[in-house]
Formats: structure tokens, C-alpha cells, sequence
């Protein structure tokens, strides 16, 4: 072709592009996963049915054709304009479009289409969400250090850490954990190699963690303690159908390291069907074996359908009694199946009983039980905490009452290494637990036998 002929087909692109100035995300982005067929016009330039110019053809153009660096943001027809964040993840490139290719060899386009939406499916919403901001600093940076198309999928080691070095000192290694999950999840979905665990981009994203500014980095969370668990119990009313929920879930959650998220649902997002735990689920009581001295000990099971670690494949929750504890989760979860024995089987499990509801019941969200603590709380003069503290506070108050880690990180549903990377986070909060009910010696105790869950699963200190 001669460089004619390149720069007619590039300012034919350029007025394509200005007189096009950015596709509807759904049109174009649900036939992602498919190439679209092209057809030649008269001036010799191809473009697809829809009016889109085949991205083949183009990024050779463009390759050729001197051309600046693009706005970082810029709409291109790999990354056409989203409305939503976690849409991006459609986004595709000419390594994407070679795949997908090769895929139409062994199947239609439709179950194509349906590989790919099974396939982000695995991710939470929420989490599509927060992994999306990856792509955009990254397809940005490429822009404006005007990497090419080609470049970007698989992304080389090199790549991937020229971007990051970029942002060093300016953010911390929460944001670029994200990102990098982000891109990899990516490629990941496009059958393209990931290079983000190569020594160099290891090596610079241990140095942006030293070099991240104070701001950056995330304070820990403050925890659920004990005496928050016993000021709430005092406080609430144990006659009010609401308040017997939201004891359950507060004791169910803080005495089985959950996350609110497994037991109720946040109230701000969108009602799945098989994601939360129903009043039908599977709940088992039973006994452990009578001692020497003739005790057993109640314990409960619930079976909920899905959980952070293992998406819907469902788990169970071992629920253990305190006997002679005001704070019990067996005694709580008794009284809330009592007082809110009227709700249907269908309704999530912490729902309660509402006779101001059409329904007759109004399903406990996330919001109700952490506002209705804070409030509580903040009257004590204690400071607000999230929902996360549940899990925090709980695993932490077993730990220090002599439970072995072993047991804990089972309790918590944690792999090992996952529990002690855990663990490095609940020490800068350790102080907080030390108290009436936490002895020195406690902590002193604690702190050895989480040496030797270190020790034992590879570590040499925790």
C-alpha cells in the first residue's frame, strides 16, 4: 500500500471518528466477544455492518501512519464509552479479536457470547466494580505514552511495570492490588498470558508499597470488641421482633467470623436471588460428646449459599454456644427463630416479623444492623465501626481467649497464609482488646501461639 493510500484510509478513520464521537455501550460491547463481519466501501476502506471500521485493518492503518498519542480517555473501537465502570471489562483488542476468531472455529457466536458472561459472572458485581479502575489508568497511560494496540494484550512484564512505576509515591498498594487484578482478570477472560507476576513488576510493586504516601494508606479498621457485643445486648430490645434480628446476626457474625455480607444483604445493591441465605436454608442443632465430667456442649449449623472465598458454593457456618453467656449466638438465634417464627420460608433468614409491612415481614439489610449499633455506640462514647468489624472483633476476642489459630481460621473460613496475612492486620488494632476482659497475659499467649501457626505453615514469624 503506498503511504498515499495510508494517509486517505488514516483521515478517513480521523472523520469517522469525529463524526462518531462514542458508541453506545450495549450495542457494542455485548457483540465484543464476536468479531463482526466487515465489507469494503467504494474508497476502499472496510468497515463493519454496523458502521464501525474493522479494527484489524485500522490498527495496521494507525501502526503505519505517524500519528500522536491519543487523549488519554479517548474513545476507540476497542474500548468504546461505558456507563457503568465494571462494563469495561468488555473491552477488547486485536489479541481479544484473534481469540475470538479461533473460537467461532469450534462454536457459534451465541455460545461465544455466553462463555464470556458465564465467565464474569465468577466476579462479583461489586468487586467488577472496583477491579475496572485497572483498566481505564492502564489503557490511559498506554494512550499517553502511545503504546500500541498490540501491546496492551498480552501485556509484557516491561509494560506492566513502566505503568506502575509511573504512579509510584502517589498511591498506595490497596489502589494497585486493584488494578492489577483488574488487568489480569482481563486477560484472564480473553485467553491472553498474564505477565504481572515477572520478577520486575514483583520487585516495583514491593517498592511503590514503601514508597506510597502517608495518605494512601488505609487505616485500620476499627474492630467489634466485646464490650461493644455486651453494651448492644444491654441496649436492645428483646421484645421488638427488628432488635431480636439484629442480635442474632450481630452474634452470629461476631462469634463466627463472618462477613455481614454472607448473613444479610447490603442495602444499596441489588437483590440476587441465590445469593443470600434463606429462612428455608439447612440448620442442623446438635451436641458434642458429654465430657468426663458429664457436659456437651450446643452447636448449630447454617448452611448459607454463598461467601466471598467461595462464591456459590455453599458453606456451612458452625455456630457454638457460650453456656451461662448473656452473649450466646446459640441462645440469640433461638429467640429470633421464636419471636419471628411468622416469616416465610422464602424470605431471607434474618427477616423479621414487621405488622407495619404489606408483607407482614421486612427483610434485615446490612445498613439496619450496623446504623442500630453505631447509634447505640455512639451514646457510650464509643467510636462508629463497619460491618467488617464483626469478623474482625470475633476472630481477634477467640484468639485471645486461648482458641487455637488453627481453629479460628477455620471458624473464619481462611486458608493459612490468608489467616496470617490477617493476623498482620489485627496487631496494629491489639490495643484496642486489651482491657478488663483481655489480660496482658492474654495477649502474651495469643501472640505465641500465633508464632507457631506461623511457624507451622511456613513462616518464621508471623
Amino acid at each position: 500500500m503506498s503511504h498515499s493510500k495510508n494517509n486517505n484510509a488514516f483521515f478517513a478513520y480521523v472523520d469517522y471518528l469525529k463524526s462518531t464521537p462514542s458508541q453506545s455501550s450495549t450495542s457494542q460491547s455485548s457483540e465484543s466477544i464476536a468479531p463482526l463481519k466487515s465489507q469494503t466501501t467504494s474508497s476502499g476502506m472496510s468497515f463493519t455492518p454496523e458502521g464501525s471500521p474493522a479494527p484489524s485493518k485500522i490498527s495496521r492503518l494507525l501502526r503505519k501512519a505517524k500519528s500522536p498519542s491519543p487523549a488519554p480517555g479517548t474513545p476507540s473501537i476497542y474500548r468504546p464509552t461505558t456507563s457503568k465502570a465494571s462494563d469495561r471489562f468488555m473491552w477488547t483488542s486485536p489479541f481479544a479479536e484473534r481469540r475470538n476468531e479461533k473460537l467461532l472455529e469450534s462454536m457459534t457466536k451465541e455460545q461465544a457470547q455466553r462463555l464470556f458472561q458465564v465467565s464474569i459472572a465468577s466476579i462479583e458485581q461489586s468487586t467488577r466494580d472496583s477491579y475496572a479502575a485497572g483498566l481505564k489508568h492502564f489503557n490511559d497511560w498506554c494512550d499517553a505514552n502511545n503504546r500500541s494496540e498490540e501491546e496492551r494484550m498480552p501485556a509484557a512484564g516491561g509494560l506492566l511495570a513502566a505503568f506502575l512505576v509511573e504512579k509510584a509515591g502517589s498511591v498506595g498498594p490497596s489502589a494497585v492490588n486493584n488494578w492489577m487484578a483488574g488487568l489480569r482478570l482481563w486477560h484472564t477472560i480473553n485467553g491472553a498470558e498474564w505477565h504481572g507476576e515477572d520478577q520486575v513488576v514483583t520487585l516495583v510493586r514491593k517498592g511503590m508499597k514503601k514508597l506510597a504516601p502517608i495518605s494512601a494508606k488505609r487505616a485500620a479498621r476499627p474492630p467489634i470488641t466485646i464490650e461493644h457485643m455486651t453494651i448492644l445486648h444491654e441496649s436492645l430490645d428483646h421484645s421488638s421482633p427488628k432488635d431480636v434480628a439484629i442480635w442474632a446476626t450481630s452474634a452470629v457474625a461476631f462469634w463466627g467470623c463472618c462477613r455481614l455480607g454472607e448473613l444479610v444483604y447490603p442495602s444499596k445493591a441489588p437483590f440476587m436471588e441465590n445469593h443470600y441465605v434463606r429462612r428455608s436454608a439447612p440448620l442442623a442443632f446438635a451436641s458434642t460428646r458429654k465430657d468426663n465430667v458429664g457436659r456437651s456442649t450446643e452447636y448449630a449449623t447454617l448452611t448459607i449459599p454463598w461467601s466471598k472465598t467461595t462464591a456459590y458454593d455453599a458453606v456451612k457456618i458452625s455456630i457454638t454456644a457460650r453456656p451461662d453467656d448473656p452473649l450466646c449466638p446459640i441462645k440469640a438465634l433461638r429467640r429470633h427463630l421464636e419471636v419471628n417464627a411468622n416469616v416465610p420460608p422464602t424470605a431471607t433468614f434474618f427477616s423479621y416479623v414487621d405488622v407495619l409491612s404489606p408483607h407482614g415481614f421486612t427483610q434485615l439489610d446490612r445498613d439496619s444492623v450496623v446504623e442500630r449499633g453505631n447509634g447505640i455506640w455512639s451514646e457510650h462514647g464509643m467510636p462508629r465501626v463497619t460491618g467488617h468489624g464483626f469478623r474482625i472483633g470475633g476472630s481477634t476476642h477467640l484468639l485471645l481467649l486461648g482458641t487455637p489459630p488453627d481453629v479460628v481460621a477455620m471458624q473464619g473460613r481462611w486458608k493459612s497464609q490468608a489467616f496470617l496475612v490477617y493476623w498482620r492486620e489485627i496487631e496494629s488494632i491489639l490495643p484496642v482488646f486489651l482491657s478488663a476482659h483481655n489480660s496482658s497475659e492474654a495477649y502474651v499467649a495469643m501472640t505465641a501461639n500465633m508464632n507457631a501457626y506461623a511457624q507451622k505453615h511456613g513462616n518464621k514469624k508471623s
